[in-house]
């Protein structure tokens, strides 16, 4: 089991991917996609940063995936904004709003999650005892000397 550095309960994932797809499915909405290019868009910018977050950790899994229930609400808030997409056009502020929300509750989600791997602790055990940085002029002398 991970050593957790703080705890993050599953509502907080739950609206950064809620507000990461709200945020996606009103931009698709605003350049006419149909319902499923809608509903793509919202899965895709809801889930996309934590994806990425997970691949880079390479610890995990894919949390989007073991969770099914993220993917399943933002392709329900893509198919929410579709269907009222003209209060969506008179709530420009409110995209802007929810991308920032977005961004931010994944980044706290991110640094907790890395915080908790143990490759990202910033150990020092894997160099050697006698490691030390090269002097400058050693790197110099092996390019001339070629």
């Amino acid at each position: 089991m991970l050593d957790v550095a703080l705890t993050i309960p599953f509502w907080l994932e739950l609206a950064a991917a809620l507000t990461g797809g709200l945020s996606g499915a009103m931009s698709a909405v605003r350049a006419r996609y149909d319902i499923f290019g809608v509903a793509c868009i919202a899965i895709i910018t809801g889930l996309a940063g934590g994806i990425m977050r997970d691949i880079l950790l390479q610890n995990y899994g894919i949390y989007a995936f073991q969770k099914p229930t993220l993917i399943i609400a933002c392709a329900i808030a893509g198919v929410v904004v579709f269907y009222f997409g003209k209060l969506a056009t008179y709530l420009d502020p409110i995209v802007d709003l929810l991308d920032n929300l977005s961004v931010a509750l994944w980044a706290v989600i991110s640094v907790s999650k890395s915080l908790s791997a143990p490759n990202m602790r910033g150990s020092t055990s894997s160099r050697p005892s006698s490691w030390a940085p090269s002097p400058p002029w050693a790197a110099a002398s092996c390019a001339t000397s070629a």
